[in-house]
């Protein structure tokens, strides 16, 4: 057995019995020495943060209920090294997408992912060093307008900013129903029914300079209506008004082109010159 798959069982075992021997634990893993076990015990209890206490006149292990409360459901939780290396290769990614927001909730995790990772051929360090997100075409989002448009979202409440407009440079004040927050291209936008053009618009998120919630509840927007008004096109494309784009690309670019997805509903073909 290996020693990936003995410290997965442990955590089950822990889990179900929270009181287990020595002598279970050598045979349950298929060892022999007690010094083994005792290595996988300080791994689990030192490295994972499972509260495990030993009671040498019984030669039994426990799990600590009180002091297990906040981290019961790290119990059973084991990450392979390369769900570990793809955990964090995406955390990367979220932090550089997002405004700083979940950085005080995810941080914890993280400290622990570093210590498990401490033992592993690959640290931490090691992977944002090696692998890297480059967002080429992101604007900045303010975090406390990121994370009011996040609450009034969830929450269903209204929110009042101060907009700007970038065809005229000019700022107004709009009352605003969030319906999504998306994600395109390296940008944040809010999908949103503006109560003063009373419509549906789409608000990036960088070019709201101010933001106040609102007590008043959110106007909600059929599921149907915001597919129909938003999923047919986004961005300079976005509205219902949709029409068909034909576009040809050279043989050198086409080989390009060929694997790119720009809309959903795309349709792709060459013809004999390889265009």
């Amino acid at each position: 057995m290996a020693r990936q798959d003995r410290l997965q069982k442990m955590q089950r075992l822990f889990r179900v019995r929270r009181s287990i021997s020595t002598a279970d634990l050598m045979k349950e893993l298929e060892v022999r020495g007690r010094a083994t076990v005792k290595r996988y015990v300080d791994y689990l209890r030192n490295t994972v943060g499972i509260p495990i206490l030993s009671d040498t006149s019984t030669r039994r292990y426990r799990v600590d209920s009180d002091a297990a409360t906040g981290d019961v459901g790290l119990l059973g939780l084991w990450f392979s090294a390369p769900e570990l290396h793809a955990l964090l290769t995406m955390d990367q990614l979220l932090r550089r997408i997002e405004p700083g927001i979940l950085r005080s909730h995810i941080e914890p995790l993280r400290a622990r992912l570093r210590e498990i990772l401490g033992a592993e051929t690959h640290s931490m360090a090691e992977i944002e060093k090696r692998v890297r997100v480059l967002p080429m075409t992101s604007r900045p989002v303010d975090a406390k307008v990121y994370q009011d448009s996040l609450t009034s979202l969830l929450n269903r409440k209204r929110m009042i900013v101060s907009y700007l407009t970038r065809s005229s440079g000019e700022i107004s004040s709009r009352t605003i129903s969030p319906q999504r927050l998306v994600y395109y291209r390296d940008n944040w936008y809010l999908d949103a029914w503006c109560h003063k053009r009373r419509g549906l618009r789409m608000f990036a998120v960088d070019a709201i300079k101010s933001s106040t919630l609102s007590s008043e509840r959110a106007r909600d927007i059929p599921e149907d209506y915001l597919k129909a008004v938003l999923e047919s096109g986004y961005g300079i494309f976005s509205g219902r008004r949709t029409r068909i784009a034909r576009l040809r690309f050279s043989p050198a670019q086409a080989r390009w082109m060929a694997s790119e997805s720009w809309h959903p509903q795309q349709k792709a073909t060459w013809d004999k010159k390889g265009n």
